[in-house]
């Protein structure tokens, strides 16, 4: 079997006609498989086109049916005369193949009536024509029968047609909306529709239908959700060709979501789960110690539950709960953190973090028994490795207590040993110093020891004196880490870089290259170089992802996450820090990215109107262990005042000076700058000349937009503050919507204005409300009383996850980050939303 992977990560109708052309000058006979929807008589089409160009004779035929004869009678140039007699078919369909290059496409051959395979079969016998055929089946599973015989004697080649990836749909949307797609509406389209060509045709009609994607800028995007689109077209581009039972076996997952294979074969039994599975239809994936099922793609099982009638829904659901039980649930913070996202995205992202936490179980007991059997140094690293990444108090203490440390040990790894020590009572809450007193160590190796924690601390210019050698290339590695952290929380991020490009590629790598790359990922967003730390962290997230390595996923979807958040792309950012959360928290190895991404997630998901999810990731954010030491802050004061904005609760500005002037204290330059340029305006006078004081002395790029912002506010100047909008895309709480606000309507009407978020814009336009639908009002309505999504889910006879969205949708139209706003809308607007 051949699987097509072009440019765009997955087949196009071009490469699959290349690889069979490439079979077929072999003398190869070809068979292109793919599931209903991906292309399969688009490619025939194309190959019968491209047979042409090369001077060849071909022949199509398609299914058509169970009567007799069939896939010939559609034929145009068969004869009535002809049509009762295999024989004399077989010789028409000889003659029409007699040109020395011929070839014979067939179009599912799998479904094929016998009577016209029989035939096909006889021409195949006495022509020397080429076959070319598709398929949705395996074909060596075909019942004895004339098609099996034929693929039995011709012994074709397979081409696979994979579902199309992200550069692919997004010409197919290109082609079908006649303009250039933007990355969030490709990525959500792939997403649903599990890269389906016909599947992606049904959405973007779908979409067009019910003014969910719009032209804006030149580029078609996502005007509304998705989720609400009708799919009907959906389920009959995929069902019709099923059965009764198949049809009704996906209605059951569908409205189970993933299911273990063992709990789907419960329910369905085995032979039908693989028949589904056989034609595209169901999804199997690895997950921990078990395959995980599930409808695919996952707009079908949108669709299919959108069909249900409530009845037949309730049935289901009284099946699930009976047989399934809670093997069926889902945890509701999941079902709230994806929001309206795409659900072949979170179900890719729960099977991969099965099976990489499922190799990392394995790596560490191998690790475990391996340091039991011989305790040294350099086995308990390894198995430390494992360990503190997580949060495993009682096997960390064991395996520091029971190694056994020797004079003939490596120094390197006796340093390595010592290391973990460090963090270990870092975290425990325990003096390092004090540590640093009972180990033993060479002279050297202990004063670079001792070095090295001063360093985290230390001062622009003894940083930038040096300290000299290294006594090992492991405290090299950790001394550069420490200084580049330092120097990023200095307010110098160019010379953190330097630090960066110091380090030999050539080394061999250790569990503090990731956070390295994090902290110049972090660097280049503070230098305004957001998009080179982009692929930065694309690029490791992939080989971290490859790799199956938590540390590093959680390092870099991390960073990712915040380079998406910077850009304004708050879908993409969200899709990644599902999978940040989803491989867990960090322990005293990683948990300083766990930590900032906790952070960096508030804001996101307060943005989006999720602001119970936000609330959870605060509070994880809180339980870290309180001696814990960062490679670099979290900015965890960020997240608090987004929350408290979204609340409207007073006193955010006092909140983020006070936590600017504590990081000030510490010499975190950059993190007080943070917290100083978000602070919601107006700043008094003193605070803003200590801004700029602070700023010109170790001046940030990233955050000239603010300060510029802050400034014009300050001075009065409408032109000042439209000039400054643009740059400023991250609003946490309120500058640059109360700045939007501060505009009289000629400026307000302006493009740099108009191109922003929407939530930032409120205030701008007569009537928000207007933007809603009659759904949306009502539902806000109903949420802005204080009503839960649950009441409401049930007063209005919807699924709590629909009114979920339509809380979620209502906010963003209307700029609002929280229920709060929403109730004080409600109660001081002129026209507060109907509910009738």
């Amino acid at each position: 079997m051949v699987g097509l992977e072009g440019a765009g990560g997955r087949s196009t109708d071009e490469d699959a006609v290349g690889a069979a052309f490439r079979w077929l000058a072999l003398g190869r006979d070809v068979v292109v498989r793919g599931a209903d929807g991906s292309g399969r008589t688009r490619v025939l089409g194309a190959a019968q086109r491209e047979a042409s160009r090369r001077g060849m004779t071909a022949v199509l035929l398609a299914a058509s049916g169970d009567s007799p004869y069939a896939a010939l009678r559609a034929h145009p140039s068969v004869v009535a005369e002809r049509l009762g007699s295999a024989t004399a078919l077989a010789g028409w369909l000889t003659e029409e193949l007699q040109a020395r290059r011929s070839l014979l496409l067939l179009d599912d051959v799998d479904l094929f009536d016998q009577a016209s395979a029989e035939v096909v079969l006889q021409a195949s016998r006495s022509s020397g024509a080429m076959l070319l055929a598709t398929t949705r089946t395996d074909l060596t599973r075909l019942a004895p029968g004339p098609v099996a015989d034929l693929v039995a004697e011709r012994a074709p080649a397979e081409v696979h047609l994979l579902p199309l990836g992200f550069r692919a749909v997004s010409r197919l949307l290109a082609e079908e909306l006649r303009g250039p797609p933007d990355v969030a509406l490709t990525s959500s389209v792939t997403a649903r529709s599990g890269g389906n060509p016909r599947v992606v045709r049904a959405l973007v009609d779908a979409a067009r239908v019910a003014d969910a994607v719009g032209l804006v800028g030149g580029r078609w995007r996502a005007t509304g959700s998705l989720d609400d689109v009708p799919l009907d077209p959906v389920a009959h581009a995929l069902l019709p060709r099923l059965g009764r039972e198949q049809v009704a076996a996906l209605e059951l997952l569908a409205c189970a979501g993933p299911l273990t294979r063992e709990v789907a074969e419960e329910l369905l039994g085995a032979g039908l789960l693989d028949r589904l599975a056989e034609v595209g239809r169901v999804r199997q994936l690895p997950s921990g110690e078990e395959d995980t099922v599930n409808v695919d793609p996952p707009a079908l099982a949108a669709a299919l539950r959108a069909r249900l009638g409530e009845e037949r829904r309730r049935r289901l659901e009284e099946v699930l709960a009976d047989r399934a039980g809670a093997r069926w649930a889902t945890p509701e913070h999941g079902d709230l953190l994806t929001g309206g996202a795409s659900e072949s995205y979170w179900q890719w992202a729960a099977d991969l973090v099965g099976v990489v936490t499922e190799q990392a179980s394995a790596t560490e007991a191998a690790l475990r028994i391996r340091w039991q059997t011989r305790p040294t140094p350099a086995h308990a690293n390894a198995y430390l490795g494992m360990l503190l990444r997580r949060r495993a108090d009682a096997q960390v203490a064991a395996v520091l207590a029971g190694t056994e440390l020797s004079e003939e040990d490596p120094v390197d790894d006796v340093v390595t040993f010592h290391l973990h020590e460090l963090r270990w009572a870092a975290w425990q809450g325990e003096g390092e110093e004090e540590v640093l007193a009972r180990l033993r160590l060479p002279g050297p190796h202990s004063r670079a020891l001792h070095r090295l924690l001063h360093e985290r601390t230390a001062g622009l210019e003894e940083l930038l004196a040096g300290t000299g050698e290294w006594p090992s290339p492991v405290l090299h590695r950790a001394a550069a880490l420490a200084r580049a952290a330092r120097l990023v929380e200095l307010g110098h991020p160019e010379l953190a870089l330097d630090v960066c490009d110091e380090e030999d590629p050539a080394r061999p790598p250790t569990e503090l290259d990731h956070q390295l790359e994090g902290v110049r990922g972090t660097a280049l967003i503070m230098l305004d170089r957001s998009e080179e730390a982009d692929v930065l962290a694309r690029d490791h997230l992939t080989r971290a992802l490859h790799e199956r390595d938590l540390l590093g996923i959680r390092v870099h979807a991390c960073l990712l996450t915040e380079c998406l958040l910077d850009a304004g792309d708050l879908d993409a950012a969200a899709r990644v820090l599902s999978l940040f959360l989803r491989v867990g928290p960090g322990g005293p190895l990683d948990a300083t990215f766990f930590r900032r991404g906790l952070t960096v997630g508030t804001i996101l998901l307060v943005h989006q109107g999720t602001v119970d999810v936000a609330e959870m990731l605060l509070d994880a954010l809180d339980a870290t262990p309180r001696g814990f030491q960062p490679v670099i802050h979290s900015l965890a004061p960020l997240a608090r005042a987004a929350l408290a904005d979204s609340r409207g609760d007073p006193g955010t500005a006092e909140q983020l000076w006070r936590a600017g002037e504590d990081y000030l204290a510490q010499g975190a330059v950059q993190a007080a700058l943070v917290c100083w340029v978000f602070c919601p305006p107006p700043l008094p006078a003193e605070r803003l000349a200590r801004l700029r004081e602070t700023w010109s002395a170790c001046p940030s790029p990233r955050l000239a937009p603010y300060l510029r912002l802050h400034e014009a506010l300050a001075a009065g100047d409408q032109d000042a503050v439209v000039a400054a909008l643009p740059g400023a895309t991250l609003d946490v709480a309120g500058l640059v919507r109360n700045a939007v606000a501060a505009l009289d309507p000629e400026h307000a009407a302006q493009e740099a204005v108009r191109a922003l978020d929407p939530r930032l814009r409120t205030g701008a336009e007569d009537d928000p409300g207007e933007a809603l639908s009659p759904r949306e009002r009502e539902i806000a309505a109903l949420a802005g009383a204080g009503s839960t999504n649950r009441q409401i889910a049930t007063a209005l006879s919807l699924s709590v996850r629909t009114v979920e969205n339509h809380v979620s949708n209502a906010l963003h139209k209307l700029g609002f980050t929280g229920r709060t706003e929403l109730a004080r809308w409600l109660a001081t607007d002129g026209h507060p939303p109907s509910t009738t």
